[in-house]
């Protein structure tokens, strides 16, 4: 009798310690399937394509391994490429979401989530849902396809959220570049006063580094003080960018914009004859900031800090800073006597 509740305590045993290995390597086999986030090989990423449940969407596509394009029309941001790609390479799983929520939160991703599908070499490699932060904001939920177990992942060393790297607004992934022309490169450039026409002005290149100063339409040429000013002026052309995509006026508010007329107009023309057509308009000031009411408390009529601007005839209009564009905004009268201060 003995010998026999010794036998079924030892089958008991070895039945338990079976069971645990069979059921964890199985166990184990499965979270690696559903934690598996990471794309190691950002190198074979081709295409990205991103949605969310609004409508919104994009095609980033690899054309080089420095140039992606936006639902195959134009460039897309270098630098957004390179941080999507650095996250899903990077981002690992802090931790499952636990039994008692994961119910809700499956419902919010699919609500709320954007979904990435990120493919390599032409086929689809992995579709990741991403949804928004865990309440400490270090946390990101997300899912795989064909899972129902969402995970919390974060990228270790990093504060913060991951979901604001995902975008899915196509104004987000446009290249905020305006002007960027090199030493030389401007062919012409027309600088069109809407509120004083006569110091408008052209800008013609004659050869070399030489330019003529020029009234406009007229055309009529002008005397200036020092061709150093001319140079100065052009290369402030190199690096200027536009803030955000405009958004939150109203169609009322935007056709008060137009009827004022605009503030200025900017045609630069390159050395390959491309044209890039820039049009600033006043932006009414925003109630919701604290900088855009005078002393004694009352709404500014304009932005002091912004303008609306129009690219090249884009029906999606942007925002300019005044701080970037200062230096664009000169007068006729101010290039002619224009002069460049020695350095002591």
């Amino acid at each position: 009798m003995k010998k026999n509740r010794n036998a079924i305590l030892i089958f008991t045993f070895l039945s338990i310690v079976a069971a645990y290995f069979i059921f964890s390597r199985k166990e184990g086999t499965i979270r690696q399937e559903l934690r598996d986030f990471t794309v190691e090989d950002t190198a074979a990423v081709d295409k990205i394509f991103l949605a969310d449940k609004r409508g919104n969407q994009v095609l980033l596509e690899r054309k080089s391994p420095a140039e992606w394009t936006l639902n195959g029309e134009s460039r897309a941001r270098q630098d957004g490429i390179n941080l999507l790609l650095a996250t899903v390479k990077n981002m690992e799983v802090r931790s499952p979401v636990g039994k008692a929520a994961q119910k809700n939160i499956i419902k919010n991703l699919a609500a709320e989530a954007v979904k990435a599908e990120i493919y390599q070499h032409g086929k689809l490699f992995k579709t990741i849902y991403v949804g928004g932060p865990t309440q400490d904001q270090l946390g990101t939920y997300m899912y795989l396809q064909n899972s129902t177990v969402p995970f919390i992942m974060h990228i270790p060393g990093f504060d913060g959220y991951l979901t604001p790297r995902f975008m899915v607004g196509t104004g987000d992934w446009k290249i905020k570049s305006i002007f960027a022309y090199g030493r030389g490169d401007i062919k012409s450039l027309i600088v069109r006063n809407g509120k004083q026409p006569q110091q408008s002005f052209e800008l013609r290149k004659m050869t070399g580094d030489q330019y003529a100063l020029l009234s406009f339409p007229e055309g009529k040429p002008q005397q200036f003080k020092d061709s150093s000013a001319i140079q100065a002026y052009l290369a402030s052309y190199q690096f200027i960018n536009y803030e955000k995509m405009l958004s939150g006026l109203t169609r009322h508010q935007l056709d008060s914009v137009f009827a004022a007329g605009e503030l200025m107009s900017i045609q630069g023309t390159d050395s390959r004859d491309k044209k890039t057509n820039l049009d600033l308009y006043l932006k009414p000031a925003d109630p919701n900031l604290g900088g855009h009411y005078d002393q004694a408390g009352k709404l500014l009529p304009f932005d002091p800090d912004r303008m609306i601007a129009r690219l090249n005839q884009d029906t999606a209009l942007i925002v300019v800073q005044y701080y970037s564009f200062d230096k664009l905004m000169k007068t006729l009268d101010e290039l002619k006597s224009a002069q460049v201060q020695e350095k002591r």
